[in-house]
């Protein structure tokens, strides 16, 4: 439990100081903000939180537990096995409808849009075998950190055409003098601004098997 919550907060984490966009953690409020979801999911599978902009922190959220609409939520697995990542979350059995850049995480702006007549809001997922791509980027990029959801390793090192695994967690940035222009993975140009850039791997990014970072 403990690893895949910090998986997801280190991710989560530099997400927010690469973005400097506080709606990503705080959700959205609209007309129906003061109306109520009820949340639930197997705790044994899925941990569930979301970020309480008057405590300045994540709170945990527990199967049963009433959360106001417009809080943005987070759901990540429990205890998944080596090798295998989320095939496809499910929002009250069905399929969710968004492109997910880290298919080991789920994360809603809680809504009428997800919830069933009852006010509820069931969260569910699949797993399958987690896909192996081949990982490229120059030598204007430097490799600064590898997270393994399942292990939380950051001691690994990662080389231009090594082997890559779905659902871990990628971190680079340009060398000392390379000057600063826009990012990509794969052909999707990302939100970093900065020198650094993060991400999860994933389909969305891969191209005949291979994932390539850029700065160009």
């Amino acid at each position: 439990m403990k690893k895949s919550k910090n998986f997801k907060k280190i991710a989560c984490g530099l997400i927010v100081i690469l973005l400097s966009c506080s709606s990503l953690l705080f959700g959205q409020q609209g007309s129906s903000a003061s109306k109520s979801f009820i949340i639930e999911f197997d705790e044994s599978k899925i941990n569930a939180d979301y970020f309480d902009m008057s405590k300045r922190k994540f709170v945990t959220i527990s199967n049963g537990s009433k959360i106001k609409a417009g809080v943005r939520a987070f759901f990540t697995p429990k205890h998944l096995k080596r090798g295998k990542v989320v095939k496809v979350w499910k929002i009250n059995d069905s399929i969710s409808e968004f492109e997910q850049i880290n298919p080991n995480e789920c994360v809603i702006v809680l809504s009428d849009k997800y919830a069933n007549n009852k006010n509820k809001i069931k969260i569910n997922y699949t797993v399958k075998k987690a896909k192996k791509y081949t990982l490229k980027f120059s030598n204007d990029i430097e490799f600064q950190s590898f997270l393994d959801y399942n292990e939380s390793t950051f001691n690994k090192a990662f080389a231009d055409g090594d082997e890559i695994t779905e659902g871990h967690f990628f971190d680079f940035k340009l060398k000392d003098g390379v000057k600063n222009k826009a990012w990509f993975v794969g052909d999707k140009k990302m939100w970093h601004k900065g020198r650094r850039c993060g991400f999860c791997v994933s389909d969305i990014y891969a191209k005949d098997g291979i994932i390539e970072i850029s700065n160009k």
